[in-house]
């Protein structure tokens, strides 16, 4: 019976013991100065192919292109919050030939707003040569991303030694878009 009751006392005293315990005031005021910095990055563009698919018919074809439309900037809180953006490029090239990628950014009127090229190299050997860029995002460049509606890839293979459907390789290429915020209140 005694140790019954001295694990009542026990459980009182600790139950008192958090009630009494120190505590700091609470601050509401500090939700009023919330600022959230995300960053969202997605898949922007895949591509991989080997050597052969750049001999169609016969012949050697030397530039693929593709687009996009998007509309990731329709929406003002969007607009508001991005304050920097980044599309990071990597390209696996074991063909024996450079390639070069240029990306127009369009607007609802397919008028260009802004471009970037840039080319990856060639594998003498057939080895993996790896090619990474990136295009950064601020002021006005950041302006003209915010007003584009399409975006256009042009691929093209530079000048060497003849493609055909036994032409060793293959070029892969992925990209992604990166997306930082600022949300304050």
């Amino acid at each position: 019976m005694a140790l019954k009751i001295l694990k009542i006392y026990g459980l009182v005293f600790s139950f008192a013991v958090c009630l009494w315990s120190c505590t700091e005031d609470i601050d509401l005021t500090q939700a009023e100065e919330l600022e959230l910095s995300p960053v969202i990055e997605n898949s922007l563009l895949f591509f991989d192919a080997p050597a052969s698919k750049f001999f169609v018919g016969g012949m050697e074809v030397n530039e693929s292109s593709d687009f996009i439309e998007t509309d990731i900037f329709n929406n003002s809180f969007n607009r508001s919050h991005v304050i920097k953006a980044e599309f990071v490029f990597e390209v696996i090239n074991s063909i024996n030939r450079g390639y070069g990628l240029q990306v127009d950014f369009l607007d609802e009127l397919d008028r260009l707003v802004h471009s970037f090229s840039f080319e990856a190299s060639a594998s003498s050997d057939n080895s993996e040569a790896y090619t990474k860029y990136t295009e950064v995002f601020e002021g006005n460049t950041l302006n003209a991303l915010k007003n584009t509606a399409k975006l256009s890839f042009t691929l093209t293979m530079k000048p060497g030694e003849e493609v055909n459907e036994n032409t060793p390789g293959r070029i892969n290429m992925k990209s992604k878009s990166v997306f930082y915020f600022n949300i304050k209140d």
